[in-house]
């Protein structure tokens, strides 16, 4: 069979996807998804390597290229083009990896706050916590290993607005800052004086805007949708005036769908507008942060500072159930109801009740935060759960530091099964990814075991890229 296997892949030019290369799994429903997600991933990572590659020889670079896997070690290019599921939250592990190397430090919790999401992982003993039970995409569970991981829709990008009963919110939907839309259309800077000026009480937030990424092509929509699309044909509009000009209420704008489709993007206040004002950030427009700043505070009933801590203590809250949530489930898988959600008591490790009862919940570990963001949000989480808190100097590029400091790893598992019978044990058969050995005697079995394991991880290193095999 594997005689075969290699026929077919070096007599057609074609990919061919074997499941026992991908997956040690018995479970066949994760080696199938496993197999069919690196089939559709194989014509993908074969056009961002030739891009990645055209950039590089442009760029006058003559370097072997290397690949970040999902467990945080390296790759070759030509490993990465069969395997292309091994990639699954590579980035993450390459910030996993990254902090250790910045902080200095091999036992840590690591968050990392991009522009989307914040990124939870822990290292224990230099090593990442890896998913045993294989990476879940899309509802599918696979038969990949990659670093464990837990991801929070909160980053410098996140959306502050308020729900319908007046509370603040912050995230999941990532949004282009007040700041950044205003830097790349002037406009917008008058249109948010006006806005500012108008002092309107609404029930949802004025001082937003929407603008046009690209063309729909043959997406069907709606007659409204297309009007919409129609009105950004000529720039940023804000929430009131593209109500106006296709004739809608504000509360019934069908923008939904079409910012789901990236037709089109909503801009409004974030926390990066907030690091605007605060002096800490000023690539774009200060301004333009100031005045969406100021529009929200007022119409929440707040000062600008009071505002602006709000948000920052909000995004400490969730951060600290983030940190216990994967805390606890690393300690008791299968106890969901640990969950702070699920014991209020946990809560008021972040926000006591009153000056009569307090609780304090302690991380043992140090927790290292990366990300542009990060010396604003991770300080005050790390205060809350009596942690060190480490922000490396180097921080906002933690990922590009892991993805070159990484090392190659390879890993075989041989699974030895008794073989039983009436009268009791009558063998031993060793199940190897790419071998089978039966035998009598469990000595021969694990001699056989150790023997075909060492040959399989010094073949794998090689092909992903190893000159020398520790």
């Amino acid at each position: 069979l594997v005689r075969h296997i290699d026929n077919l892949k070096n007599g057609f030019g074609l990919p061919v996807v074997v499941a026992h290369e991908l997956s040690h799994e018995i479970n066949s429903l994760r080696r199938a998804a496993t197999t069919a997600l690196n089939a559709r991933l194989i014509p993908l990572i074969g056009e961002l390597i030739a891009a990645v590659k055209r950039s590089l020889t442009a760029a006058g670079i003559d370097a072997p290229l290397m690949i970040v896997r999902g467990d945080g070690s390296l790759m070759t290019e030509q490993f990465a083009g069969e395997r292309p599921v091994e990639t699954l939250l590579s980035g993450p592990a390459a910030s996993v990896v990254g902090a250790m190397g910045l902080g200095g430090l091999s036992d840590c919790v690591m968050l990392d706050v991009g522009g989307t999401t914040t990124d939870m992982a822990v290292a224990r003993g230099g090593l990442l916590a890896q998913e045993e039970d294989g990476v879940d995409v899309g509802g599918w569970r696979t038969g990949t290993r990659a670093i464990g991981i837990q991801t929070m829709g909160l980053g410098g990008d996140s959306r502050i607005a308020f729900d319908k009963k007046g509370y603040l919110t912050l995230g999941p939907e990532r949004v282009i800052p007040l700041s950044c839309l205003s830097a790349d259309h002037p406009g917008v800077l008058d249109t948010l004086r006006a806005i500012r000026k108008a002092n309107r009480w609404t029930t949802v937030p004025m001082a937003e805007f929407y603008c046009r990424l690209r063309d729909p092509g043959n997406i069907g929509l709606t007659a409204q949708e297309q009007r919409i699309m129609d009105a950004l044909a000529q720039g940023p509009l804000s929430v009131s005036q593209l109500a106006e000009r296709v004739e809608q209420p504000v509360y019934f704008l069908e923008v939904g769908r079409l910012i789901f489709l990236g037709l089109i993007a909503r801009s409004a206040l974030t926390p990066t507008d907030l690091m605007h004002v605060r002096g800490e950030y000023a690539q774009w427009d200060v301004q333009a942060a100031q005045l969406g700043l100021e529009t929200m505070a007022n119409r929440l009933e707040l000062t600008p500072d009071q505002l602006l801590d709000r948000v920052f203590d909000l995004a400490g809250d969730m951060l600290y159930r983030l940190v216990c949530n994967f805390l606890l489930a690393r300690t008791f898988p299968r106890r969901e109801e640990m969950r702070v959600e699920h014991n209020p008591a946990l809560a008021l490790g972040y926000r006591p009740a009153g000056d009569e009862l307090d609780l304090a919940v302690t991380c043992k570990l140090p927790i290292v935060g990366i990300g542009a963001p990060a010396h604003i949000f991770i300080p005050r989480v790390a205060e809350k759960l009596h942690a060190p808190c480490v922000i490396p100097p180097d921080a906002a590029v933690a990922n590009a530091v892991g993805a070159i400091t990484g090392s190659v790893l390879a890993e075989e598992r041989v699974v030895i099964r008794p073989q039983f019978e009436a009268h009791g044990v009558d063998g031993f058969s060793c199940h190897a990814s790419a071998a089978l050995h039966q035998c009598a005697d469990y000595e021969e079995a694990m001699a056989w075991a150790r023997t075909e394991a060492e040959r399989a991880v010094r073949e794998m290193a090689a092909r992903m890229g190893a000159e020398q095999v520790a």
